[in-house]
Parts: structure tokens; sequence; C-alpha cells
């Protein structure tokens, strides 16, 4: 999941394969920091990045790096100053943003119906619920890296 992020980051950034830049992993979870931390070298590996930093939850954010939500524990970012056109990530990330607004509406509208809390299962509620969240979340993250962006250019 993580390799498979960073790789669609790359390719969405065009970033050339022979760039190697810098890659982080800000992560929530103690355990699961110290299984990414011994797995450094795979990342760099699998993903042809110059070098992998796993993040605590409660470290700064890297200076010229581009930001991606990943789930609630890990948060990936790619350096990216000198590799990519920051207009143009710019631009994506708001494209991206309001496809996730579009989501948001919709998923706000379905729960906002009439006898939705009498008549949809409690699975259904929750996965809702659970969804909405991610939206909101990844939404939030996105308006970060279009300011960190910003200061970038």
């Amino acid at each position: 999941m993580i390799v498979d992020k960073f790789r669609s980051q790359f390719a969405a950034l065009n970033i050339a394969k022979n760039a190697n830049p810098e890659i982080f992993i800000k992560c929530s979870d103690a355990d699961l920091k110290g299984v990414l931390e011994k797995e450094a070298d795979v990342f760099n590996s699998l993903i042809r990045s110059g070098s992998t930093t796993v993040l605590s939850a409660t470290a700064n954010d890297p200076d010229g790096c581009l930001k991606s939500y990943l789930n609630e524990q890990l948060t990936i970012y790619v350096k990216v100053v000198g590799v990519i056109d920051t207009k143009l990530e710019v631009e994506r990330v708001q494209k991206r943003n309001k496809a996730l607004d579009d989501l948001i509406q919709k998923m706000q509208k379905k729960m906002d119906m009439k006898d939705y809390d009498t008549k949809v299962p409690e699975n259904v509620k929750r996965d809702n619920e659970s969804k909405l969240k991610a939206y909101q979340d990844e939404y939030a993250a996105n308006q970060k890296s279009i300011q960190d962006l910003s200061k970038l250019q």
C-alpha cells in the first residue's frame, strides 16, 4: 500500500525514474514505525528513492515536501523542491479536492436523508461515517499541501 502510493505520487508528479527524491513516512503507531524503519532500504529500492526517513506523529513536517494522506496512521512525503513544477501540482491537488468535496456532499446528503437513522443498518452507518471522515481528513491534508506548495513557489 505504501509503495503503491509513493509510486502513484511519483507518476502523478512526473518524477523522472533517476531523480531518486527523498521520501518520508509519518506514522502514529510506534510498533508500525519500528517495522517501517527496519524496511527503509526496501522502500529505497522499490520506490527508487534517495533515502527513506520514518517520522513519529509528533515530528514536524519535513521542508520542501509534498504531503499525501494515506490513512489515520500514515502520511507520506516526497521532497519535491527542485524536482517538480509546484504550480502544476497545486492544480492537481485542487482538482482532487474538488472530487473529494463532491464525495463529501453526496455522503452527507445520503446521511441526512429522512429515516436514515431508522432504516439504514448500523454497519452501513459506521461504514458511511468512516468514509466521510476519511474524505474529510484527506481534504484537510490536501488543503495543507496546497498551502505548503504555495510557499515553495
